[in-house]
């Protein structure tokens, strides 16, 4: 059976699941009565259509805000995982029991960025060795140019003014750690934060070619490069 766990107690469980950008979606059905709960919040996938609606996660009286989410309708590309549920924020999803489970694998669109940058292969959230950055990577990685996209929305969990500030503590992480790949000989490793599934705008485009660190959040009143990142500027010490 595939499962999803939070804090050591089950959330769902499913025989079937369907695999989307390396998350794993569960039928309607699977999801433990009482688990979940409407949150605010909503996002929006240039290739899957319509909106994705979020939920709280609730195991025992704990609360994991904005941690589930669905989609109520699709566009045809996305039918199969029309009112299916994903989770994120710390949310075990994984195959229990003997052999490997093998869901359906639902082939997905080129994401925004890299369809910007002409790329046809992304890794859907990566294990990274960066200081700052630890914990569940929510984006994907392209190889050329070595650049890191983060996708940032609204799920209930936080306000967009707190998705900005922390955008760019992580964009500084990455920035430290591109500027100790350079001095070390390497290739510089750019990053570029963005709203759901928007585009990026040229400028912040071109500065992620270069290995920058990129913030290009619609309310954000500028793009941030790793030159321009400083602690009044989001940084928390």
């Amino acid at each position: 059976m595939f499962v999803a766990r939070w804090n050591g107690e089950e959330i769902a469980r499913s025989p079937h699941c369907i695999l989307v950008e390396n998350r794993l979606y569960f039928p309607p059905g699977s999801i433990r009565q009482g688990a979940l709960r409407p949150a605010g919040g909503s996002s929006q996938c240039y290739w899957k259509g319509g909106e994705a609606s979020y939920f709280d996660v609730l195991v025992a009286g704990a609360i994991n805000p904005g941690a589930a989410w669905t989609y109520e309708e699709t566009a045809p590309i996305a039918r199969p995982i029309e009112n299916w549920i994903a989770f994120w924020q710390g949310v075990e999803t994984r195959w229990d029991g003997e052999g490997d489970g093998q869901p359906q694998v639902l082939e997905h669109a080129i994401p925004s960025v890299a369809k910007a940058l002409g790329v046809d292969k992304v890794h859907w959230r990566p294990t990274l060795d960066i200081p700052g950055l630890e914990g569940e990577f929510t984006g994907y990685r392209v190889d050329s140019p070595p650049a890191l996209v983060e996708i940032f929305a609204e799920s209930g969990a936080h306000d967009r003014q707190t998705l900005i500030a922390m955008a760019c503590r992580r964009a500084l992480a990455v920035a430290r750690y591109s500027d100790a790949c350079a001095r070390a000989g390497e290739p510089r490793l750019g990053y570029i934060a963005v709203w759901g599934s928007a585009f990026p705008s040229p400028g912040a485009l071109e500065a992620l070619k270069q290995g920058h660190a990129v913030i290009d959040l619609a309310d954000a009143a500028h793009i941030i490069s790793a030159a321009d990142i400083t602690p009044n500027k989001g940084e928390e010490q």
